[in-house]
């Protein structure tokens, strides 16, 4: 699924003593991005990207475009959608919703979270969710912005980034661990990338992704394998936050 593809948290720059955390001092900028989708090599498909933010809450939102006939046909689909706030103790998700559309297999899940009560509450096409919360949970989107910033602080001094991540109905430790750093080929442009191998305990499947510095250490990439073949490749077609070489030398 789309959804599962798009990953303690500080900020890449530092904040001065008195400063409020109320989104002005968050690092990554408002944007749009769109990657496209390869199923085995074949093109099937687009994935819109945005970050919004509306007072002292972001919107941070994928939204998948079917572009094969197959896909066409079948209308599948792929969406998620988070709010968070960026505070002193770093981002703090407030809601998130992610849903899949395939013919005769429709999945999704939401939940609010309570940090009051520490605690994510919510539904999925099984029932209710319930799921306690430890201080530094985040959701599976909001992963992807804390792996940035924890990357643009780091100045990549760490070889291996640690989460906490609500997975529908249960919080699973997810890592990342440094593979180097590249100059890939995009359909963006050329773009010098870390390569990141995310580490899931329980996961059959093999996920690499290129974060550029000149897109916030954000993924310009993200490839997932099966059984030592390519299952999913997501790769970036442009983006409001840069525009890069054709071709890397």
């Amino acid at each position: 699924m789309l959804g599962a593809l798009l990953t303690t948290i500080l900020w890449a720059t530092p904040t001065r003593a008195g400063d409020e955390y109320n989104g002005s001092n968050f690092p990554i900028p408002e944007h749009t991005a769109v990657y496209e989708v390869l199923r085995r090599g074949s093109s099937i498909g687009k994935l819109h990207v945005r970050l919004e933010r509306d007072g002292d809450r972001f919107h941070y939102s994928t939204e998948s475009e079917a572009t094969s006939t197959l896909a066409r046909m079948l209308r599948a689909s792929a969406d998620e959608a988070a709010e968070f706030q960026f505070t002193s103790d770093g981002l703090k998700p407030s809601r998130y919703e992610q849903s899949t559309r395939f013919p005769g297999r429709n999945r999704f899940w939401e939940a609010d979270f309570d940090w009051e009560a520490s605690a994510a509450r919510g539904e999925d096409h099984n029932g209710e969710l319930d799921v306690e919360l430890t201080e530094s949970t985040l959701d599976p989107l909001t992963l992807r912005l804390a792996l940035a910033l924890a990357m643009a602080r780091e100045d990549l001094a760490a070889d291996e980034y640690s989460f906490d991540v609500l997975e529908r109905n249960e919080v699973e430790t997810q890592s990342f661990r440094n593979r180097g750093y590249f100059n890939i080929n995009l359909p963006a442009g050329c773009l010098g990338a870390w390569q990141m191998e995310r580490i899931r305990e329980g996961s059959d499947r093999v996920f690499n992704s290129w974060h550029a510095p000149d897109f916030h250490f954000m993924p310009v990439r993200i490839l997932q394998e099966r059984d030592g073949r390519q299952d999913l490749d997501i790769r970036l077609i442009e983006t409001s936050l840069l525009e890069a070489p054709e071709q890397c030398d």
